[in-house]
């Protein structure tokens, strides 16, 4: 089973660098993530925490459903 990212969280980043992005997900998370691994979860080399994913979903205003896609699986 691989997690992806949906193309979603680009587009809901609202034109967020992700350096802005993690300064904003680091007021619901402990300890800091930096802006380059808000750019590996963009890119899908990285995957989140439970907590991390849900601050990005809190951040964007959306769910986590809608930013991140498992594909595969039976």
């Amino acid at each position: 089973m691989k997690q992806t990212v949906n193309s979603y969280l680009s587009q809901l980043d609202k034109g967020m660098s992700n350096k802005q992005l993690a300064k904003k997900v680091n007021d619901y998370v402990k300890p800091a993530v930096s802006e380059v691994t808000i750019k590996k979860i963009k890119e899908g080399k990285y995957t989140p925490s439970v907590t991390l994913a849900l601050a990005l979903a809190r951040v964007l205003g959306t769910t986590v459903e809608q930013l991140f896609v498992i594909e595969g699986g039976e």
